[in-house]
C-alpha cells in the first residue's frame, strides 16, 4: 500500500516518524510541523520534509561546530568542502549558515532522498558519520563505496502509463545540468521539475518533446512524484509555460536519439495533438512502435531500463468486465476526464460496496448510487440511497488538490465534499482517478484513505463500514436495519 497516498496531512506522516526514530538522540528536542520535522541527532541537526507530492523525503543534514580549533570563514569552509570525494548515499552541499554564526554566511550539509513508500535509510548513518568525522577534524571523509543502494529508483519497476512532456527551447538542458542531475539521481536526488498531468503517476514514463525548432522527443526519464499544484512559481523569464498548474518531479533526463514529430504520429495511429501544456498520454501500442536509441552508446542499458513498454491494459475494459482485480489495474493516464472516473472507477467501486455490503455488523439493504443527485444548495456528483434515504455523499475528481499545511479546509475539493456533506447530513467519498478518501460526517480531515491499485478487501469494507454508520444510526439501530431489508 502507497504511504505516500494513504497517508492523512494532520497526522504524523510514517516515513518522519521512522527517521526520528532511527536518528535523533535520545535527548533531543523534536519540532514537528504537517510536513516536516527538526531534531537533533547524533552529528548534527536533521531536517526531514516532504517533497512536494509526498512521493519522496528529503534529509539535510547540517553538521554542528567543528570541534578542531582553527577559525572558521567562507573561504575555509568552502577550502574544506572542495577537498571531500563524493558521498555514497548522499550529496555534499553548501548552504547558508545560520545566523548565530558570526563572520561565516556558508555551511555544509548532507542531502538524502528516499520514496516514503518504502522507506531505505541505509547509506544514511555512515555518510553522515564520515563526513562528520571529517569536518570535526578539519580531515577528509572516508565514506564506503560499496554494497547496493536503494534509494526508491522509479525505474525499478515497469511504468503504468507513458506520456509526451513538452518543453521549450528555453528549457532545453545544458550538458553540465544533466551530469548535476545525473550525480544527484545516482543517490536518489531529484531536483527537476516539469509540467505533468494530473492523472499521471510515479513511475510513469516520460518521453520529452521540444517544440520548434526541434519539433522531436530528445530524452526520456520516470516520473519521481505525484503531480502537485502550485501557483506562482517563478521560471525564467523565456520560459512560455505560465506556472500555475500542476508539475511534477523527473528523474535525470537521458538523452536519446531525437524522435521526430511525424514518428511520433505515425506511432500513435496518425492521431497526436501536442497541444497545452500538461502532456499527451501515449498507448501501451504506441510506445511498443517506438524505437529509444542512446545518444550515447554507453547509456543504452539505461535507456532500455526506463522506456519500458506500459504494463497493464492498452485499452479500457468493458465496463461489464471490470472485477477488483482488473479496477485495480485501470492507469490513471487512461482516465483523460472526470467523467472516466466515474464511469470506470466510482461505477464498479459502489457496485464492490454493494457485494461486501454483508461484511456489516448488521448486513446493509441493497445500496442504490444516484449520480448528479439534486440539493438545494448544488448538485453532489453522486448519493448513495437506501429506500430513497442518502446515506453518502461522494464526490469526484481526475486529481485531488492536496491541503496546505495539513489543513484539509484548505482544499478546495475537501471543502466541496463536505458542503454536500453537510447540506445532506451524512459522510462522504472523495474518489480521484488513483485514490480514494472516507471522510466521516462532520469531520475536518479524511479518517482513511487508500489507493486503488493496491486496494484489498478491508478497504471495500472500511467504506461499508462508513455507510453503515448512517444508516445505522438513520434507521433507528439494527432492527430498522433489518426492517429496510425485509
Amino acid at each position: 500500500m502507497s504511504v505516500s497516498s494513504t497517508w492523512i496531512q494532520g497526522q504524523q506522516h510514517p516515513a518522519l516518524e521512522g527517521i526520528v526514530a532511527n536518528f535523533a538522540r535520545d535527548d533531543a528536542d523534536i519540532e514537528w510541523d504537517a510536513t516536516s520535522v527538526v531534531f537533533d541527532g547524533w552529528d548534527g541537526i536533521f531536517v526531514a520534509r516532504l517533497q512536494e507530492g509526498e512521493s519522496r523525503v528529503r534529509i539535510s543534514v547540517l553538521f554542528y561546530e567543528p570541534a578542531h580549533e582553527n577559525a572558521l570563514s567562507d573561504a575555509s569552509i568552502e577550502d574544506w568542502f572542495n577537498r571531500q570525494p563524493l558521498p555514497y548515499a548522499s550529496v555534499l552541499a553548501l548552504g547558508h549558515a545560520a545566523d548565530d554564526l558570526d563572520g561565516v554566511t556558508v555551511w555544509p550539509r548532507l542531502r538524502f532522498e528516499r520514496s516514503v513508500d518504502n522507506l531505505q535509510l541505509m547509506g544514511i548513518a555512515s555518510d553522515v558519520s564520515a563526513f562528520a568525522d571529517a569536518w570535526d577534524s578539519g580531515g577528509i571523509a572516508e565514506p564506503p563505496r560499496a554494497g547496493y543502494l536503494d534509494v526508491g529508483d522509479p525505474t525499478d519497476e515497469r511504468p503504468r502509463a507513458a506520456w509526451i512532456f513538452i518543453g521549450s527551447e528555453a528549457s532545453y538542458p545544458e550538458p553540465e545540468e544533466l551530469d548535476d542531475s545525473r550525480e544527484k539521481g545516482g543517490v536518489g536526488v531529484y531536483d527537476l521539475q516539469w509540467t505533468a498531468p494530473k492523472n499521471s503517476d510515479v513511475g510513469d514514463l516520460a518521453l520529452v518533446y521540444f517544440v520548434a525548432p526541434r519539433k522531436a522527443a530528445c530524452f526520456v526519464a520516470r516520473i519521481a512524484s505525484r503531480p502537485f499544484l502550485e501557483t506562482g512559481v517563478e521560471r525564467s523569464p523565456d520560459d512560455e509555460f505560465d506556472p500555475n498548474q500542476w508539475w511534477c518531479y523527473l528523474t535525470p533526463l537521458v538523452e536519446i536519439e531525437p524522435i521526430a514529430y511525424e514518428e511520433l504520429k505515425a506511432a500513435t495511429g496518425g492521431h497526436l495533438l501536442l497541444r497545452g501544456k500538461g502532456g499527451k498520454y501515449l498507448s501501451p501500442h504506441a510506445i511498443g512502435r517506438l524505437t529509444f536509441t542512446a545518444a550515447r552508446a554507453e547509456e543504452q542499458g539505461l535507456i532500455d531500463r526506463i522506456a519500458q513498454v506500459p504494463e497493464g491494459p492498452a485499452e479500457l475494459p468493458a465496463i461489464v468486465d471490470i472485477d477488483l482485480p482488473t479496477w485495480a489495474s485501470i492507469p490513471a493516464g487512461m482516465l483523460a476526464v472526470e467523467a472516466r472516473v466515474e464511469d470506470y472507477i466510482v461505477d464498479p467501486l459502489l457496485g464492490f460496496v454493494n457485494e461486501h455490503r454483508g461484511d456489516a455488523r448488521v448486513p446493509l439493504p441493497v445500496l442504490v448510487p444516484e449520480r448528479q443527485f439534486r440539493l438545494a444548495r448544488r448538485i453532489v456528483d453522486y448519493a448513495i440511497l437506501c429506500d430513497g434515504v442518502p446515506l453518502a455523499a461522494v464526490e469526484v475528481k481526475l486529481s485531488l488538490r492536496r491541503p496546505v499545511g495539513g489543513d484539509w479546509m484548505t482544499s478546495p475539493d475537501f471543502r466541496q465534499v463536505r458542503a454536500c456533506m453537510d447540506e445532506m447530513d451524512v459522510p462522504g467519498l472523495l474518489v480521484d482517478s488513483r485514490s480514494i478518501w472516507l471522510v466521516p460526517r462532520g469531520a475536518e480531515a479524511p479518517s482513511y484513505a487508500f489507493e486503488r491499485a493496491s486496494t484489498t478487501d478491508a478497504d471495500i469494507t472500511a467504506i461499508v463500514d462508513l455507510i453503515f454508520d448512517q444508516a445505522y444510526e438513520v434507521f433507528g439501530g439494527s432492527a430498522g436495519i433489518r426492517q429496510r431489508r425485509l
